[in-house]
Formats: C-alpha cells, structure tokens, sequence
C-alpha cells in the first residue's frame, strides 16, 4: 500500500513571537511528524528557547536563561521523541553547552569549557539515546572538535588541527554510532570530511578555493557520505557525494543569487531512495527552494516466495505498473473506502489515478491474479506542484476485504 499526499500548498504560522525571537533555528520531526524547534532569543532576554507542537498549538519553553546563550544551536530527538540541544555561551563563560528533556525537566550540562568553544554546533544521538557533538574551537585553536557522552562522562577530541578549521560544522552517525563530519576551512577556502574508522579519524579534502560557509552531511542506505555547501565565489549551491572511491561534486543551483548561503546544518536529506534532498534559501528576491535529484533505478525487490512480480513505480500523480499477468490497481481513502480501481493487462500500463481529486490523502493497493507482490519504488523525476509521497518502503500487499 502507498500513501499519497496531494499539495495545497504551504502552510505558515508563528511559533513565538514574545521580543526578538527565532535566532539559530534547528528543526527535528518526531515519529508523528511533529515538529520541534530549538532556537535563541534577543530581546526581552539572550535564552535559549524551544518550542513543540502538541497536536493542538505551540508549546513553547526556556531551556537556559542563565547568560547569553541559544546561539549556534542544534536539536535532535532520541528514540523516545525527547529533545537534545547543543549550543554556544556566547557569554559570559564561552562554552559548549548541551540541554536535554529527561522526561520532567531540562538537564543543562557544560560539555567543553577549554576557551570560546562550542560555535557552529551539529548534534546526533546515537541507538543507544547518547549524543555525539561536532563543533568549532575559536580562541586559540581554531580546530574543530568533537565530543560524545560515554555512559558516565563526556569524552572529548580534536579532530583537525590544520589551519582555521572547523566552521559550519555538521554530523550524521553511521550503523556503527561512527561520526561523519562535514565543516569548513577558513582562509584556503575548502570544504572537508572527517570520520571516524574505529582507531582514528580520516580526513579528506572535498572541495577547494570556494568558501563553503554552511555544510549539511548526510549519510545513504551504505553509510555513503553526502554533502551540500554553498560556494560564495559564485555564489552556488554545490553538492558532493562519495562514490566510494572519490568525490563527485556537482552543481545543484547555478544562478549566482548566493543560493545556498543562509544554510544550517540539517539542510540535506537523503531519502529511503538513498536520493538526495536540499532545502535553501536564495537571495534577489529572498526565497526558499527545494531542490531534489534523480537517482539511478533500484532494482525492485521480490515479496516472499514469490519470484518475479508486479512492480510500481510512481511519478506526481501517475504510476506506472508492470506485470506479466492481470490485475488490478485500487484506489482509496484512508477509511479504506474504494474511490477508483484500474483493470490491468500483461506488460506496461500508465495509470493517471490523481486526475480530478482534490488534496489529501490516499492509498494505492495492487492486485494480481496470483497474488504476486513487490517492493514499491518512487520514481525521483516527482516535482513540488506534483505529488509528495509518504511512505516506508515495503511489500505491496491487499488491503483488508479486497
């Protein structure tokens, strides 16, 4: 079965709007898709701030009131849906600070104290709910660092040491719970890569001379590193992947309105199609873009004891079904209720089930004679003014009373 949400277009509201509020934004979803913002405020007071929706409204909440702090800040949720923020005392002490929900309070811990350290934070928890911190070290360093909680302690490590480096840092975690660092390097104008092999870090060069301010990494269904940055000598948005030998970089949006500049640390995504996903602002006018890229078919996977079978591949609001027998293509409603059903002949049939439906909802259920079943695929050539689909990837199967 696949789910299908038609747009209506976005949708805006404020969050919270009690002074000069929203500075260093990081967003995470929970398991239902809520969304949880951690934030800073400058006026009435320098907080760190955080806001959730409940299913009703905003419930909003000051995490550090002591200082100024909420700079530089990054959030990321366990498996129990519980926040865990990184951020920066910009004052008076110049820390790496780290909040967490416990389940009835916030508990705030200073993590790295060593001088101005704790700028350009990223935060990952790992599948045992520990966090993992990449961040930059400015007074006396200019290193990028990295930190992790062990069980009873923080344990802390500088991970690259050459040059003013560590900037615009971004972390995404492996199988292993191994960090993968994207960041910058100041004066030569690189975009680097550093991970960790079980024994020590390996760093690697990905771009050069094209001050890459703001770095997002993500990983793919291989633990394969990705990278968006934003190249200020041309003022693109640029984006590199590993291939697993060497870095391919490619460039995403070439319009020189400094797209990509104003970026964050979770700006990437890589989707269960292992392609990859880019949210970014450009200027001249001020706009937000989303960029998507094709990636090369997957080979469809076989449902259980079942050989070859049926296949869908879906595109906005068409799918294309191949099979080597007859079947049926079924349409529905999220109550189950049958809206639509298509006859299906041997070979290739092209199915328009989105025409003349208005937004919401919807389920794609197949049949065939045999009742065979494969892996569902979405084709990635989808655009914004056509459908978003939401769905796990899994066997098709038919629905109950089908």
């Amino acid at each position: 079965m696949l789910a299908i949400a038609l747009l209506a277009g976005w949708s805006l509201m404020p969050v919270d709007t009690a002074g000069y509020i929203g500075w260093y934004p990081s967003l995470a979803l929970d398991s239902r898709d809520r969304p949880h913002i951690a934030y800073g405020s400058e006026s009435p007071s320098y907080d760190l701030k955080y806001a959730f929706w409940n299913g009703s409204g905003w419930v909003i909440q000051a995490v550090d009131t002591a200082g100024d702090v909420g700079r530089h800040t990054s959030i990321a949720l366990d498996s129990q849906d519980r926040p865990h923020i990184s951020y920066h005392d910009a004052h008076p002490n110049y820390d790496l600070k780290y909040a967490f929900w416990n389940g009835s309070s916030w508990v705030i811990q200073t993590v790295d104290a060593a001088g101005d350290v704790g700028l350009y934070t990223s935060i990952a928890i790992d599948s045992r709910d520990r966090p993992h911190i990449s961040y930059y070290y400015d007074w006396g360093g200019y290193d990028l660092k990295y930190a992790f909680w062990n069980g009873l302690t923080w344990v802390k490590q500088t991970v690259d040491i050459l040059g003013n480096v560590g900037l615009y840092t971004s972390i995404a975690l492996d199988s292993h719970n191994h960090p993968h660092i994207s960041y910058y390097e100041g004066g030569y104008g690189r975009v680097k890569y550093a991970f960790w092999n079980s024994s020590s870090w390996v760093i690697q060069i990905v771009d050069v001379w094209i001050g890459g301010v703001p770095t997002s990494i993500a990983l793919d269904s291989r633990g394969m590193p990705h990278i968006s940055y934003y190249n200020s000598t041309n003022g693109d948005l640029k984006y590199a992947f590993w291939n697993g030998s060497s870095w391919n970089i490619e460039i995403v949006d070439g319009s020189g309105l400094r797209a990509g500049y104003n970026g964050t640390d979770r700006a990437l995504r890589i989707g269960s199609d292992d392609c990859p996903r880019i949210a970014y602002h450009r200027e001249n006018p001020e706009d937000l873009f989303y960029a998507h890229r094709g990636c090369p078919p997957l080979e469809a996977e076989e449902g259980p004891g079942h050989g070859s079978g049926p296949q869908i591949i879906v595109y906005g609001q068409k799918a294309e079904v191949m099979t080597d027998e007859r079947g049926t293509l079924s349409l529905y409603d999220p109550a189950g209720r049958a809206l639509k059903s298509w006859n299906l002949e041997p070979g290739k049939s092209i199915i328009d089930w989105g025409r003349g439906l208005s937004p919401g909802v919807y389920i794609l259920g197949l049949r065939t004679e045999k009742g065979r079943s494969r892996c569902l695929r979405w084709c990635p050539e989808a655009t914004l003014s056509e459908a978003i689909i939401l769905f796990q990837k899994g066997l098709i199967r038919p629905m109950a009373g089908y």
